[in-house]
């Protein structure tokens, strides 16, 4: 499930699931995603100083169960699902990282994602001051010929990935393999 998302953006969720664990919360909710957004941070490119610092002060606690801190995180080795809103969270990452035309998942696409649909981090996130739209347009930097490139490239393996040609070259590197083993014990049978 992971393999797109960049070493950054599994901390998130390697970090999101730690808050849960400290919090013997039964799921991982879209507030500890943000706390593992939090804890791993994004590039300065999309956050400036000024939200970091607020964002560190912010109330996204409130979502959150009160704290029930064990003695160790180490004790809290379960397995701890992801909440549905959270699952659909990151759903909506990948499809962000597709609109840019990213073949890898950032953290940036995550905290995207959080902002597309309502869920319990939503309102503390905008009060903070984060806007989607001005995220997207934030992650659009560079020239219109590189993005516009990035894009296709991005498209093309898309539709090379969905689409019949991987099939049948698959049947084809087949029927080469048959034809060459066929030909190899031929030639023994002489």
């Amino acid at each position: 499930m992971f393999e797109r998302y960049t070493q950054q953006a599994r901390r998130v969720v390697f970090f999101a699931r730690y808050e849960a664990g400290l919090r013997d919360a039964a799921v991982i909710s879209t507030p500890y995603l943000v706390l593992g957004l939090k804890r791993e941070g994004l590039s300065p490119a999309l956050m400036t100083i000024a939200l970091q610092s607020r964002l560190k002060n912010c109330a996204i606690e409130s979502g959150i169960p009160p704290s029930v801190y064990t003695k160790s995180g180490l004790e809290n080795q379960r397995d701890i699902p992801l909440e549905n809103d959270a699952k659909k969270a990151l759903a909506w990452a990948a499809i962000e990282a597709n609109s840019d035309g990213s073949r890898q998942i950032e953290p940036e696409h995550l905290l995207r994602g959080l902002l597309c649909f309502d869920n319990a981090a939503t309102e503390a996130l905008k009060s903070v001051g984060f806007d989607l739209s001005a995220l997207r347009a934030a992650s659009n930097t560079g020239s219109k010929a590189a993005r516009f490139c990035r894009r296709i490239c991005w498209k093309a393996y898309l539709l090379f990935r969905d689409s019949i040609w991987p099939t049948l070259w698959r049947v084809a590197i087949f029927f080469a393999v048959m034809l060459a083993a066929l030909f190899i014990l031929s030639m023994f049978k002489m």
